[in-house]
């Protein structure tokens, strides 16, 4: 606190000589007077350095005329601040303050002492020779504003001090101009020869300063100036000892080419009228006039004075100076010289390109008339003679691109498309001519033809050829390029964005009665087929995407000429649904069902001609690849087709190699994660529709969308199920048993610890480690005892689901309930048959035929809760007959739980579904929640055209591995 008193009394005492300034201003004092006196050193033909010009003042009181020297300016500054006595002598002391002195005077002092700062003490001691406090150096910045501030006053005292001793002091007006000085040069007839006047002000230039000084008896006059003045003023004074210069007849022509151009310069120079008649007359006028002579340009330079002739005998005059520009020009142009002209080698691409890119320019800037002969100008076309014009064709599969350019050979044309094609700048046709290729003319081509590289396409006899779904990419550059098609073309664009006006009709073979939607799906897929595209069907679960493909197989079936062989690809848990649906909907198309051991599905793939589809699954497909390659397949349906997201996978590539005419994939989930996943399905169904890898990564989300968009059929039960019985989502949360929460805290720190010292290369080297250790985590708060022994501290979460299942049982709702571990299943199972409740288990072990078997049970009554091992039974089912769905615990990815929430609330449902989250509070389910969004996102918003995706990075895993919870 004292501390705190010290600083107000020092406040106190640094405030207080002002308000004493304040309070003597009520008292009176005399009003001041200030004389501002200049010192200017040496005079003379010298120019000046940076301390020419200085200031120094003089003070009294302003009834009287009496004025003492200041000499400490700074002194006198601090003294006007604080208001107090300033001495000016050791016998004389006035009190001064700002108020004091005229505002005019306050003014100017404080502004040349702000200018001036520290550069006073720069001031060398030869141009003062005397105490250098008295003085303010005047900057060159603030020189033109002090002069006219000054001029106003009264005439102003200077002094001139010579660097080698001696002043002197004269009382002077002084001015400021504020247009530069323009000095007037006279030359006229004098006896033999001629006279020329120069009529100079009497001055120096002060170069620092960059004005003229012009001094007289009375007056001292600043003139701006360029340097082109300076430096010419300076010549003449230091050359020239008096006012005039004497030109004989023999030196006219010196003067005319040398120092008349100089004197213009600067100035207005005046002649005698027939001399200024001949230099009208004699105007330099260059001529350079451009050849072609074998492989080289020939350059001749003419320089043209005209017929100028005048009653003065003998004179011939050169305007050096032009000429000499024009030679300089062109010898750093050009590259070799010969007795009486230039050269320039003309063989190669670059040597003309040079030559009409840069050189060409350049002397057609020059202050010349340019002449380049016809043979020469030939050897540039301008890209507008060239344009091509663009046809489009279909030939089978493929897509023809052709070009034609009027006046030139099919092979040259093929060579102007190839050059682009490789991003060429130029190209030299067989002529010699050089094209220009990246002229705004060319920009449409340049930029279809750089999506066509992508593409690995290469010109031949004038076409490119690509496949149709790659042409899909271009159909803004046809636009741009004013291409011409023909009507199949035109039809197979229109067809792709009106597929609903294609004449598909369900054929009467299908025993079912469709939908408005599900007839639209028959014809979306039949307008891809009928002209060679595969595609998605990518309806929400529960919408009939296998009766769509059904009734699809038959209609394909009945409109070939011949019979065709088809494939069904499908998980393996699913292979009897796809049989017995096509039994039931489709009794015409004969299936065959490839499963069992190697050799029983060998013999089932030996003899297919009494069948018209075959149903496998993945893993058979993969076993059986060779076999497969060789099998002539019209169409190939991919079911669940996010099987082969992975485009590195071995079924994914299995699956390209088939030589099938068709492919098609239905799946509610195009994209799980990332675009990478739609890239690697588009990839296999519509091969050239989306650009490489590289590429594609490159392409903005509205771009991807506009490409598969004619090859992505997608509807929500919202859209086109407005009879559907509504859904119900909540979570339920838990708190964990206090021995559970220990385990759990134990394992997430011990993680934890891991990661937070791992760089990010060690992050991606142990990344299936760390995603081990979050699925621990994740069986925690399921039930600690899933991998722990000896574990007897219970489960909160399972202890609630029985709890759930009872009030709902005793309600009379019949429940799904789907966990990620197998385990869990079982578990639970052992838990709900405890209580007396019959139930159905369906895992990854579970057969195919038992899976259909316990499916139709379940919906015609049988068993009240029907488990499910989520990976395992997320896809292909139908259980309508639950009306409630469990998800005991939750998987990262939403569409997974969607599979799964789609077995019961899907088309055939009468009844509402509730689906319950179980989420553990304040652990990593709670996270996963937060995930499940960012997932969901991704597949909206290019799914549902939306902007932008969303990846999981390091940072969200890092992000689960946090927690809300307190030990």
């Amino acid at each position: 606190m004292a501390e705190e008193y010290n600083d107000l009394s020092r406040l106190v005492n640094a405030f207080e000589p002002a308000m004493n300034a304040e309070n003597y201003s009520y008292e009176p004092h005399e009003a001041l007077a200030l004389e501002i006196h200049l010192q200017i050193s040496e005079l003379g033909y010298y120019q000046r350095d940076a301390s020419s010009l200085a200031v120094y003042f003089k003070l009294g009181v302003a009834s009287s005329n009496k004025r003492y020297i200041v000499r400490n300016v700074e002194r006198l500054i601090d003294d006007l601040n604080m208001g107090r006595d300033h001495v000016l002598t050791p016998k004389k002391t006035l009190f001064v303050s700002w108020s004091l002195l005229s505002d005019e005077q306050a003014q100017l002092l404080r502004e040349i002492w702000a200018q001036s700062g520290d550069n006073v003490r720069d001031v060398p001691a030869y141009m003062l020779q005397d105490d250098a406090q008295r003085y303010l150096q005047i900057t060159p910045y603030y020189l033109a504003k002090f002069i006219k501030q000054i001029s106003n006053q009264s005439p102003v005292s200077v002094k001139f001090k010579s660097r080698y001793g001696g002043s002197t002091e004269e009382l002077l007006t002084i001015t400021y101009m504020d247009a530069p000085l323009q000095p007037d040069f006279r030359l006229q007839a004098e006896g033999e020869g001629y006279r020329l006047d120069l009529m100079i002000p009497q001055g120096e230039t002060w170069a620092t300063y960059e004005v003229f000084v012009e001094h007289d008896d009375h007056e001292l006059i600043f003139w701006p100036f360029d340097s082109a003045l300076a430096e010419t003023l300076n010549t003449i004074m230091r050359t020239v000892s008096g006012n005039s210069i004497f030109i004989r007849q023999n030196q006219l022509t010196e003067f005319i080419e040398v120092v008349y151009p100089m004197l213009q310069r600067v100035g207005e120079v005046e002649l005698p009228a027939e001399l200024a008649a001949f230099i009208a007359a004699a105007r330099l006028h260059t001529i350079i006039t451009i050849n072609l002579v074998q492989d080289h340009l020939e350059i001749i330079v003419q320089f043209d004075y005209g017929n100028a002739t005048m009653a003065i005998p003998n004179l011939e005059v050169h305007d050096w100076r032009g000429e000499n520009q024009i030679i300089f020009a062109i010898e750093g142009m050009f590259i070799f010289e010969t007795e009486n002209h230039y050269g320039y080698a003309f063989r190669t691409v670059a040597q003309k390109v040079d030559f009409f890119k840069r050189y060409l320019p350049q002397l057609q800037q020059l202050d010349a008339e340019v002449k380049v002969a016809a043979a020469v100008m030939q050897q540039f076309i301008n890209p507008r003679d060239l344009l091509p014009e663009v046809f489009l064709n279909t030939r089978q599969s493929l897509f023809d691109i052709s070009f034609d350019i009027k006046g030139i050979s099919q092979e040259e044309v093929d060579l102007m498309m190839t050059a682009i094609l490789n991003q060429e700048q130029y190209v030299e046709l067989k002529s010699g001519g050089i094209v220009p290729l990246n002229e705004p003319a060319y920009a449409p081509m340049n930029a279809m033809l750089a999506k066509i590289r992508t593409m690995g396409a290469a010109i031949n006899a004038g076409t490119i050829s690509v496949n149709l779904a790659a042409a899909l990419r271009l159909q803004d550059d046809f636009t741009a390029t004013h291409a011409k098609s023909d009507l199949t073309i035109q039809q197979i664009f229109n067809d792709l964005a009106h597929p609903e006006a294609f004449a598909a009709t369900v054929p009467t073979e299908i025993k079912a009665d469709l939908r408005d939607y599900q007839k639209m799906g028959l014809k979306f897929l039949a307008m891809l087929h009928h002209h060679g595209f595969g595609g998605i069907l990518a309806d929400e679960m529960g919408l009939g995407k296998t009766l769509q493909a059904i009734v699809f197989l038959q209609y394909i079936k009945n409109q070939a000429e011949a019979p065709i062989l088809n494939v069904i690809v499908v998980p393996a848990s699913v292979t009897y649904n796809w049989a017995q649906e096509l039994a039931k909907f489709a009794p015409d198309l004969r299936y065959r069902v490839v499963m069992g051991h190697k050799q029983d599905r060998v013999n089932m793939l030996t003899d297919l001609a009494a069948v018209d589809i075959v149903i496998t699954s993945y893993q058979s497909l993969r076993a059986d690849e060779e076999i497969y390659q060789h099998l002539a397949i019209d169409t190939l349906i991919l079911d669940e087709a996010q099987m082969v997201k992975n485009a590195a996978s071995l079924t994914a590539k299995a699956i390209t190699k088939l030589k099938a005419a068709h492919k098609f994939a239905l799946t509610g989930t195009p994209i799980e994660n990332s675009l990478d996943e739609l890239w690697a399905l588009f990839n296999i169904l519509v091969p050239g529709l989306f650009p490489k890898k590289r590429d594609f990564n490159k392409l903005d989300n509205a771009t991807i969308v506009k490409l598969i968009q004619p090859f992505m059929l997608r509807r929500t039960k919202a859209e086109v199920l407005q009879e559907l019985p509504a859904k119900t989502e909540a979570v339920i949360y838990n708190v964990m048993t206090a021995e559970q929460k220990k385990v759990y805290l134990a394992y997430l720190l011990r993680i934890q610890q891991e990661v937070a010292n791992m760089s990010s290369e060690e992050f991606k080297r142990h990344r299936i480690e760390v995603l081990a250790g979050i699925t621990r985590l994740r069986q925690i708060t399921d039930d600690a005892s899933l991998f722990l022994d000896n574990y007897q501290g219970g489960s909160s979460k399972l202890d609630q689901l029985l709890d759930m299942v009872q009030t709902a049982h005793a309600n009379g709702r019949r429940m799904l309930i789907f966990s990620q571990f197998s385990s869990m299943i079982h578990r639970i199972n052992t838990a709900l048959s405890a209580q007396g409740l019959t139930t159905f288990v369906l895992t990854g072990g579970t057969p195919a035929q038992e899976r259909l078997a316990m499916s139709n049970q379940f919906n015609e009554g049988a068993g009240d809760v029907f488990l499910i091992s989520l990976k395992a039974g997320g896809t292909g089912l139908n259980l309508t007959g639950a009306d409630m769905v469990i998800l005991f615990d939750l998987w990262w990815n939403p569409a997974v739980e969607e599979q799964a929430v789609g077995r019961a609330h899907r088309m055939g449902q009468a009844k509402h579904v509730d689906v319950y989250r179980m989420v553990t509070e304040g652990t990593i389910e709670d996270k996963i929640l937060l995930l499940q969004e960012s997932k969901r996102d991704l597949f909206s918003q290019v799914i549902q055209n939306s902007t932008e995706a969303v990846k999981l990075s390091e940072s969200d895993i890092r992000d689960l591995l946090t927690t809300d919870l307190v030990d």
